[in-house]
């Protein structure tokens, strides 16, 4: 069966996802409290999932705020998977790999619906309002250290060299600052 790009997106329940070349990534919980503006010349669909709204049959429930298809064409895109957290300290940035884990198996299945036969890339992006793995503000020099016998690099150095490893790939990461009312806005151009 043929569906064009249009159907497909109609399939979309529209109280979860937007479409447009400026979208929005809200995270209303107190926990990471935010709202980043995404703006770009290509079409965007941002997809809001959450723990409570994940696909139930993978073994990762949790889920990043934001998955945002960014359309090449019909059938290609760029996937963009944005977590907010008002504070980033060491635990916490376990918790975003696990959620951009989730978020890129759920981003699978849009694009499986969506039709999408490629993915150029994948990106990925922690907006906050405070960073504890900063090592020049962290009161703990153990961050900077690798674990002994570990594969995964610090907690602190992996977030700051800008590069993340989910599902055997290595993706970039880009931090994103909130401002004091966690509003912060982006641009894919």
């Amino acid at each position: 069966m043929k569906f064009n790009l249009q159907t497909r997106l109609g399939w979309l329940d529209s109280h979860h996802v937007q479409h447009g070349n400026r979208v929005r990534v809200v995270e209303a919980n107190e926990e990471g409290e935010a709202e980043v503006t995404i703006s770009s010349a290509n079409p965007l669909l941002v997809v809001n999932t959450s723990d409570k709204n994940a696909l139930r049959y993978l073994t990762q429930r949790k889920v990043a705020d934001g998955t945002v298809c960014e359309f090449l064409s019909d059938d290609a895109v760029i996937l963009h998977l944005l977590e907010c957290k008002r504070t980033v300290k060491e635990k916490s940035w376990q918790q975003v790999k696990e959620q951009f884990h989730g978020a890129l198996l759920n981003a699978f299945a849009v694009c499986g619906v969506l039709n999408v036969k490629q993915i150029a890339e994948v990106r990925l992006y922690t907006a906050y309002r405070e960073d504890k793995l900063d090592p020049v503000a962290t009161a703990n020099p153990s961050l900077l250290k690798a674990p002994v016998g570990g594969k995964q690099p610090a907690p602190a150095i992996e977030w700051q060299q800008g590069r993340v490893r989910i599902l055997e790939h290595q993706f970039s990461h880009q931090k994103i600052q909130l401002d004091h009312l966690g509003l912060a806005s982006i641009s894919f151009n």
